[in-house]
This record gives structure tokens, C-alpha cells and sequence, in this order.
């Protein structure tokens, strides 16, 4: 019995040859996969030598609550970096899995994805509907629900069956559109409607006996009941146009977000200061990376120095 492929270069080796593999043409997609992912020599390798923090080990980050950054260009190179992410979250779930099929107590993760249309596929379905039971939130962002319909499977009622938040900051689709106005609900409006009416008579002066005409308007108002729903189509537009609106629903709302199942909308400020996001944008990822790290290894050496009864250390 061979020994197990110890990194994708290897495991690629092993599927390159023609006494393991009887058929070449039944594994070609997931050799060309494979070949994709072995030009990235970090991925999937046993390397017990090297450091704590320049591992990526799934397992460890649920137990230690360690946060974990992917960044990966689609515009560069779209086959890898959909490969890529399918085997992160794939490690995910199956670090999850394995904690609660042990017995250990579920570890809260949360999983956050922008643009995740473009690393989806038909696997991830299972992914969503199993996510929550194992301790996994996602947060997924992407352009319009349009997106979701890829051309191999339609996430569109996955998601929208397995998330309980969805939020809408531009609508540009029409069919998305119409179905916010379809899902926000129904009120009671009122129709007005102002009618004129202009009668002509003829009358004759009684001193110089001319003949003059006569106009007389009348106005009548009309206001009926009705039935619509809650957003309008110009409801929409408006809340497009502006930079703090949106739409957003909340399905099994709980506590202060109870909207009774209905899209609403919603005005938010921004989340940070201008000086704040100018500090951040200035920084590169490599120094954000360096300096969490850094903090990390000053959180570990405090919280492993031994303490006396009044807390100082000795």
C-alpha cells in the first residue's frame, strides 16, 4: 500500500500515473484541477516544522476562534481562485463536523464571502443548508440575485430559503425589483381622484340687451380605499438612489427585528469615520496581517504567565 500523498504536488503525481489511474479521460477535470492547485506549493502540505501562526489549520482556528483571511483575485486567475475557495470551505465544514462528531462543544464560526457567486457551484448548497447545524454562519455578498444562477445549478431559492437576513443596497434588476414589491406586504392606500366640470349657458343683458355667455365650474373629489403594496416601484428607485437606504428582510425575526416577515426599509450611517477608513486604507494586508499577529503572540504570553491570587503576575 502507497503512503498518502503529503501535499497536491504529490497527490497530483500520484494521479499522473498511468498504473494508478486505468482510464485517463474519466479523471480529467479533476486532474486539470488538481494541476491548478499544485502551482501553489502553500496548499495542503505536512509540515510539522513549521510555525503555529503560518498554518492554516482549520480544526485549530474553530477551537481558538482564529480569524482567517483569503485573498483571492478572480480577475487574474477565475479557475484557481474558485478551486481555492471550495477547498477552504470544504476544510471548514469538515473541521466542524468532526468537532461535533467527536463531542466536543460547537465553536460559533463565521464565514464571510464577497462575491461568492463566483467560487459557488452545486456543492455548495449542501454547505448552506448544513452550515447552521454545525456552527456556521455565512454572510455572503454578491452584485444582484441574478448572479446566483450560474451555469450549472440556480442558487437563487437556496439562498433565499437558507438565509434569514437579505439586504438590497441598489436594485437595477427588474425582476428583483418585483419581487422586493411582491415580498414587502400589502397596506390599505387611498385613491384621489379630482374631477372638473365646466357648464355653458347663454344670457342676455337686460338695459343693452347683449348676449353674454356664462361658465360655471364645478369640482368634485372622489377618494376610494385600496389595496397595495408597502414599496412602490419608485419606492425602489428612491432607496437605490440614495448612498444610506436599503431594503432589507428578515424572515423569524426575534426581539427589536420583528417586521412581520415584510421588506422594509432601512437608513444606516456609516460604520466608520472618514479618518478611520483613510488610517485603514493606507495599511497594506501584508502589515494588517503582521500586526494581528504580533498582537496575537503578546495575548498568548499574557494569558500563559502564571498568576497569584490578586492577579499579577510572579
Amino acid at each position: 500500500q502507497q503512503p498518502q500523498p503529503q501535499s497536491i504536488e504529490e497527490l497530483y503525481e500520484r494521479l499522473s500515473d498511468k498504473s494508478f489511474v486505468k482510464d485517463a479521460k474519466d479523471v480529467f477535470e479533476l486532474l486539470a484541477t488538481v494541476e491548478a492547485l499544485a502551482q501553489y506549493p502553500q496548499l495542503a502540505v505536512d509540515n510539522p516544522d513549521a510555525p503555529e501562526e503560518c498554518v492554516i489549520h482549520m480544526p485549530r482556528v474553530l477551537e481558538k476562534g482564529q480569524v482567517v483571511y483569503f485573498w483571492l483575485p478572480s480577475a487574474i486567475e477565475s479557475v484557481t481562485v474558485r478551486e481555492i475557495g471550495k477547498l477552504a470551505l470544504f476544510s471548514l465544514l469538515t473541521a466542524a463536523i468532526d468537532r461535533q462528531r467527536s463531542g466536543q462543544p460547537k465553536q460559533q464560526a463565521y464565514l464571510v464571502i464577497d462575491e461568492f457567486q463566483r467560487i459557488a457551484s452545486e456543492n455548495f448548497k449542501i454547505i448552506l443548508e448544513q452550515a447552521r447545524s454545525f456552527g456556521i454562519g455565512a454572510i455572503l455578498a454578491n452584485q444582484t440575485r441574478s448572479d446566483l444562477k450560474l451555469h450549472d445549478v440556480d442558487l437563487r431559492t437556496t439562498v433565499n430559503t437558507n438565509t434569514r437576513y437579505k439586504q438590497f443596497f441598489s436594485v437595477t434588476d427588474p425582476t428583483e425589483a418585483a419581487e422586493l414589491i411582491e415580498s414587502s406586504g400589502e397596506e390599505i392606500g387611498e385613491q384621489f381622484a379630482l374631477s372638473e366640470t365646466v357648464a355653458e349657458s347663454e344670457a342676455v343683458t337686460p338695459i343693452y340687451k347683449l348676449k353674454m355667455i356664462q361658465y360655471e365650474e364645478s369640482y368634485t373629489e372622489t377618494r376610494t380605499d385600496l389595496i397595495k403594496p408597502k414599496l412602490m416601484k419608485n419606492d425602489i428607485l428612491k432607496i437605490s438612489d440614495h448612498p444610506l437606504d436599503s431594503v432589507i428582510h428578515i424572515s423569524r425575526g426575534s426581539g427589536y427585528s420583528q417586521f412581520g416577515g415584510a421588506c422594509i426599509r432601512l437608513r444606516s450611517i456609516w460604520h466608520m469615520t472618514k479618518s478611520t477608513y483613510e488610517k485603514l486604507a493606507e495599511l497594506s494586508a501584508r502589515s494588517i496581517w503582521e500586526r494581528w499577529v504580533e498582537r496575537a503572540r503578546r495575548t498568548e504570553r499574557s494569558t500563559s504567565r502564571p498568576t497569584t491570587k490578586r492577579g499579577r503576575a510572579v
